[in-house]
């Protein structure tokens, strides 16, 4: 969505350059780092090695939640990342 043609095209370009390079935009402007990463980590449970599963859920459980779990995916920002 946008105000004129120009910005909506231009959005668009972005998405889908991203798309290109494996990011994908939230859905929901509402979701939180936390919540998409409890449902990651669901998912990759089957996929990988336990113990490297049970380490990334520690890792999240104890030091990304706590800190950005309740940031919105649509406003983290690569500052808090690289602060994190």
């Amino acid at each position: 969505m946008g105000k004129t043609r120009a910005e909506v095209a231009r959005k668009l370009t972005e998405a889908l350059r991203g798309l290109d390079r494996g990011i994908i935009a939230p859905r929901d402007e509402r979701q939180t780092l936390g919540a998409y990463l409890d449902r990651w980590l669901v998912t990759k449970q089957s996929e990988v090695e336990r113990g490297y599963w049970t380490r990334c859920e520690a890792y999240t459980r104890l030091h990304i939640e706590p800190t950005l779990g309740r940031v919105p995916l649509v406003k983290l920002t690569a500052h808090q990342l690289s602060a994190l």
